[in-house]
């Protein structure tokens, strides 16, 4: 046993006089400062701009605050006027842009005759499949105002009744302040759920502790071929790149666990202490394979990109692609993405 540490503190002792292998390292606080940062500077998946035309206390003006109070994936600039928010579509500061005219009296209209002006205009750069989701967003805070006029046209209807502050005092008595969604975690915790933007967090540092294993696995070829471990006899020789390669990713694992920490994105610590070695064994055996396939250092450093961007594509880090089933079964950073929605 002590034998086998000192040969894992010789092998670490290696690979940290590697450029490259401190380079991954470094890139492991880099990436979470910069998800942290993006977190918390009011970064969006999608930017849209808010233009409200009517008076102040109308049904603009509450739409434009469920739209702006509430948190959400999306980030949305309100803007004084429509040339004013055009201009920024145009200069590409933000995708969209949603003004809102008379809701007020368009609403009504709609709510008596059923048919009604468009109150609401909305212009895109282009028809994107994040901007089309976002239109949910405008939907769900232009509802209440039409439920509204629904419910004042059925009173004015039925009762005669036509003052507004006092339809607006019982309609707004009927507010459901409680949750009505409850969400869990598969693990069976409440939810509440990161920043949005530190959800990725995860599978970019999955990504450079692959990304480690790789390095360690491109020196070792060099190493291999001038029989640097010919001496330990062959069960030992064989087995050192491997050692070599798991060693390089626990590294980078133990700094990806202390990002996940810092996050506040880490679950049981023992389960992902787990999940973390047995992703970084993969990730050894993933590259030893792929090292005793393309046995060339040059063929190998080929090789580093497009694992990193399969892994990227098929790993759900940002968006979970159906299918291609074969290739993701030998990415280790998919199945450990798959492992840590359990804990």
């Amino acid at each position: 046993m002590r034998s086998v540490l000192l040969w894992c503190a010789l092998l670490m002792k290696r690979l940290l006089k590697r450029p490259a292998y401190i380079a991954v390292l470094a890139a492991v606080p880099i990436a979470a400062l910069a998800l942290s940062w993006a977190s918390s500077a009011g970064s969006g998946i999608v930017t849209a701009g808010l233009v409200a035309k009517g008076s102040a206390g109308g049904a603009e003006e509450r739409a434009a605050r469920r739209l702006t109070e509430a948190g959400s994936a999306m980030r949305i600039l309100t803007f004084d006027g429509e040339e004013e928010a055009s201009a920024a579509l145009r200069s590409g500061e933000i995708e969209a842009v949603w003004i809102l005219g008379d809701l007020e009296g368009t609403l009504r209209a709609a709510a008596r005759s059923g048919t009604a002006e468009h109150p609401i205009k909305v212009v895109e750069r282009e028809d994107d499949p994040l901007l089309a989701l976002s239109r949910e967003k405008l939907y769900a805070a232009i509802f209440p105002e039409l439920s509204y006029e629904i419910y004042a046209d059925l009173m004015e209807d039925r009762f005669g009744e036509t003052d507004g502050s006092v339809l607006r005092s019982y309609y707004d008595t009927r507010i459901v302040t409680s949750r009505i969604i409850e969400f869990e975690s598969v693990s069976g915790g409440e939810d509440t759920g990161p920043g949005y933007m530190l959800s990725p967090l995860r599978g970019l540092l999955s990504l450079i502790v692959l990304a480690a294993a790789l390095s360690s696995a491109l020196y070792s070829i060099g190493e291999v071929r001038r029989g640097a471990f010919v001496w330990a006899g062959r069960p030992a020789m064989y087995a050192i790149p491997l050692l070599s390669h798991f060693l390089a990713a626990l590294g980078a694992g133990a700094a990806s666990l202390t990002a996940l920490a810092a996050g506040g994105v880490l679950g049981n610590v023992l389960a992902e202490i787990a999940c973390m070695t047995v992703f970084c064994a993969l990730c050894a055996v993933f590259c030893e394979a792929l090292r005793l396939v393309l046995g060339t250092e040059e063929r190998f450093a080929a090789a580093i990109p497009a694992a990193i961007i399969l892994s990227l594509a098929l790993a759900p880090i940002f968006v979970d692609i159906r299918g291609f089933a074969p290739v993701k079964a030998l990415l280790p950073p998919y199945w450990y993405l798959i492992w840590t929605r359990f804990i």
